[in-house]
């Protein structure tokens, strides 16, 4: 910006300093005429700049395009969301049956079985517990009877 500035105050000095030696009123209108040619080169020579610089900023944009991938981002971190929310809900209820009774952590197996069609919601399907060990020898009719008023969705619970 400053070599703008000072590109118009020299031009400007140049034009007073021609006009004042230059007494012949025809050389003077040519003169004047170049140096107006000269002055709109320079004041719209910003708007060039301009200009090439939005092919740099394209570009660039492209580049970025290119190097993110945001349908990648969102399915992968949909994936995420939806594991994480997952495991959460499995340790939740296994947490309510070792709780109920009382059976041990590593003799129960919580896994479930999701509508994921629509990613802003969720549905659980059936929820599938595993007994195993210890466990297997409870009744199941009394945790999938548990589970039933609990949650409301369908309950497997089987032995292994």
């Amino acid at each position: 910006m400053n070599s703008f500035l000072k590109s118009i105050l020299t031009l400007s000095v140049i034009a007073g300093i021609s006009s004042s030696i230059i007494s012949s009123t025809l050389i003077k209108k040519y003169v004047n005429y170049f140096i107006s040619l000269i002055m709109v080169l320079i004041i719209i020579s910003p708007l060039f700049n301009f200009l090439s610089s939005l092919d740099n900023i394209k570009e660039y944009v492209e580049d970025f395009k290119h190097s993110i991938r945001t349908e990648e981002i969102l399915s992968s971190s949909n994936e995420l969301i939806v594991s994480s929310t997952e495991k959460s809900v499995c340790d939740g209820i296994k947490e309510l049956i070792l709780t109920k009774f009382g059976f041990d952590e590593n003799d129960v197996y919580v896994s479930l079985e999701c509508d994921k069609s629509n990613i802003s919601s969720i549905k659980i399907k059936a929820v599938n517990i595993t007994l195993t060990n210890k466990a297997s020898w409870s009744d199941t009719d009394a945790v999938k009877d548990y589970l039933d008023k609990m949650i409301g969705c369908k309950i497997n619970v089987k032995r292994r």
